[in-house]
């Protein structure tokens, strides 16, 4: 059976961990077992009940059954009137198409890998994509708010300004002011960005208590 099954570039080995035969064409390994059919030796004595334990005597038939495995599983049986030797061409043949229809599966299993591959890099783009498009957003609104915020700092200082020079008390202490309101207009805005002495300056520390 395997030098037929070698006129098929099918080629035979033992799997050095398990000690399994394996049937190897290209990139295809089936498991390929001889067994011999058994049956039971005698019957249990009338009225005994099988209890958890008992073992049933069993004795060989001489007639062989060969099971081929792989995502898919066949087996050919001896039998008194058709024994294996007579089926070889039907098994090796058998066997070619279990081959074939592994190797069908499996490229049908791959492809549906590379396919859940794609989709999932998909799906991850998209996520990654809406939410950067959330974050930009976050951002623009924060923008917006602060930019209007300026703004207002900035019409305050105006309208306090022109009140100021109308009374005439627009003094050191009311420019003062008045530059201090615009400098942090300036530093809200997030057009100018500009830069704040305090705020942008370093965070104070808290004093060690000394130990002698």
């Amino acid at each position: 059976m395997l030098k037929a099954l070698a006129l098929h570039g099918i080629t035979a080995g033992l799997d050095p961990k398990s000690g399994a035969t394996r049937l190897q064409s290209g990139d295809i390994t089936l498991t390929l077992a001889i067994s011999e059919q058994t049956v039971a030796a005698a019957r249990r004595p009338p009225g005994r009940r099988t209890t958890v334990g008992d073992a049933i005597p069993v004795r060989p038939t001489a007639m062989l059954t060969i099971t081929v495995r792989g995502w898919v599983q066949r087996q050919w049986h001896d039998a008194a009137k058709t024994p294996l030797e007579r089926r070889l061409r039907g098994t090796v043949i058998g066997v070619v198409e279990l081959i074939e229809e592994q190797r069908h599966r499996q490229a049908e299993h791959q492809t549906r890998e590379s396919e859940m591959e794609a989709a999932q890099s998909r799906y991850q783009a998209a996520v990654r994509q809406r939410s950067a498009e959330a974050e930009r957003l976050r951002c623009l609104l924060r923008d917006a708010v602060r930019l209007e915020r300026a703004n207002r700092i900035r019409a305050l200082a105006s309208a306090v300004e022109a009140q100021a020079t109308a009374k005439g008390a627009l003094d050191d202490a009311k420019r003062n002011w008045l530059d201090w309101a615009r400098g942090k207009a300036d530093w809200i805005d997030p057009v100018t960005r500009a830069a704040d002495p305090v705020l942008d300056g370093p965070e104070p520390k808290r004093p060690q208590l000394w130990r002698a």
